[in-house]
């Protein structure tokens, strides 16, 4: 089972606003829409960028949802 937090709204989650304003404009509401796509795919994309990849894996750590991110 997936932890609830993945089905969150990116608007209630306590991350980063760069972060949150990307996947806004590339139609992700929640983190299970952006684990759908691996992180070497993530750092090619527009608007990416490392910084927002490391802000990102260190909020799964948080909710033990590491394990869930694929690097690519």
């Amino acid at each position: 089972m997936q932890p609830p937090i993945l089905k969150e709204s990116i608007e209630k989650l306590e991350i980063e606003d760069e972060l949150k304003k990307f996947m806004t404009i590339h139609h992700m509401m929640t983190l299970e829409d952006l684990l759908k796509i691996k992180g070497s795919e993530l750092l090619k994309m527009e608007g990416f960028s490392y910084r927002m990849l490391q802000s990102l894996l260190a909020f799964l750590h948080k909710y033990d949802c590491l394990h869930l991110f694929e690097e690519g």
